[in-house]
């Protein structure tokens, strides 16, 4: 899996100044943090996330909005040594169950409840999902993620290999996958 070339800049800036400030505008989650405080967090996650049991090269879909929750998930792909899916938070059942099934990701990560839509009803409404094992949820679910534990480096990465998966919007047939390497 190459590294996704964004998170791999994301990262390479946290490690050089990792006291900037970052500040998440949001009318519901704003946030202020450290560039080396989420990446940190992001590392935490992906170790967690591999005890989930997303492997190297697996699908991991993040449907968040503009968050820190986000960043936070894009560093956890890499450190799982997943292959980003980001996911446009509006879609519905339709295009996330098509984009679901077809990507064959194994773990989704979402809000709890965004803009009237909760998104556990959402998952459940899109059919069946028989690659989906874990769906964790903004909140407490995604805090447990982050808590302290030992990381270790990344799973080793080559430059041709998946880094990220972003679907078409799909508008006139079927979201189309086009896969990115670093």
């Amino acid at each position: 899996m190459a590294d996704d070339a964004l998170i791999a800049a994301f990262i390479a800036a946290a490690a050089a100044r990792p006291d900037t400030r970052l500040t998440v505008w949001s009318q519901t989650r704003p946030c202020e943090d450290r560039l080396g405080a989420i990446v940190a967090a992001g590392r935490r996650a992906g170790v967690r996330m591999t005890a989930m049991g997303v492997e190297p090269g697996g699908i991991v879909a993040v449907m968040l909005p503009n968050w820190r929750e986000w960043l936070v998930a894009c560093v956890a792909t890499q450190q799982a040594g997943a292959v980003m899916l980001p996911v446009v938070s509006i879609y519905g059942a339709k295009e996330l169950g098509f984009i679901l099934r077809q990507s064959r990701a194994k773990l989704i990560v979402t809000p709890d409840e965004w803009r009237g839509v909760d998104y556990a009803a959402l998952i459940a409404s899109c059919g069946a999902l028989p690659d989906l094992s874990r769906h964790v949820r903004v909140g407490e679910e995604f805090a447990a993620l982050e808590a302290d534990i030992d990381v270790g480096p990344p799973p080793l990465r080559v430059c041709d290999d998946l880094a990220r998966l972003v679907y078409t919007s799909g508008t006139t047939a079927d979201p189309k996958g086009v896969m990115h390497s670093s």
